[in-house]
């Protein structure tokens, strides 16, 4: 969660969070969404959403979403770990 000063301090509604005076909450996270395609529309077939706090299962996520993009930037559709080796 990121926190910072807002110097104007008008009251504002903060989604999950109640309501703040002259700050703004920021949450930071990491999140995946996996479409499947159904009848020719893409639909979401499952989404996770974890927070940024260095947890391992965080950090696999966010791995495992950069290797694919590290993957199709290369041109390779292999299934190896180019940050583990």
């Amino acid at each position: 969660m990121i926190i910072h000063l807002d110097h104007e301090g008008h009251r504002r509604e903060l989604p999950n969070h109640g309501a703040s005076t002259g700050y703004r909450i920021h949450r930071v996270v990491v999140n995946r969404w996996e479409l499947e395609r159904h009848k020719g529309r893409w639909m979401i077939a499952r989404r996770t959403l974890l927070p940024v706090d260095g947890s391992a299962e965080q950090q696999e996520l966010l791995r495992r979403g950069l290797n694919g993009v590290y993957r199709r930037s290369l041109g390779s559709e292999e299934n190896e770990d180019p940050i583990d080796g």
